[in-house]
């Protein structure tokens, strides 16, 4: 990871696991997904940030497509945190296989 002012190639450690189901609502309809967590930890050497600094990013996957819908990501400690919703993927997906309405 590099990180201006702080330094550049540094270490940061990723573990993923599945966290279960949860329905999205999208465009009006309910997509089902797999929701993935990745939770990112620097190492307790690390000499530029404090030390066993960690957090967690969310991915919903669509159980039909496999294909990222969601995400809530942070890219760097103490940075923003986004979350995206991939509505061309999601119109895909509700075009082909059929909806739910709210």
């Amino acid at each position: 990871m590099d990180i201006k002012g702080v330094g550049y190639g540094l270490t940061v450690h990723g573990k993923w696991n599945e966290a279960g189901e949860q329905v999205l609502t999208v465009l009006g309809r309910q997509l089902t997904t797999r929701v993935v967590e990745e939770r990112v930890t620097f190492p307790k050497t690390t000499p530029y940030i404090e030390p066993g600094l960690s957090w967690t990013n969310r991915y919903y996957l669509s159980q039909d497509s496999g294909e990222v819908l969601k995400a809530s990501v942070q890219a760097i400690p103490h940075g923003d945190r986004y979350t995206m919703t991939y509505l061309s993927r999601a119109a895909r997906l509700i075009s082909q296989h059929g909806d739910t309405r709210d």
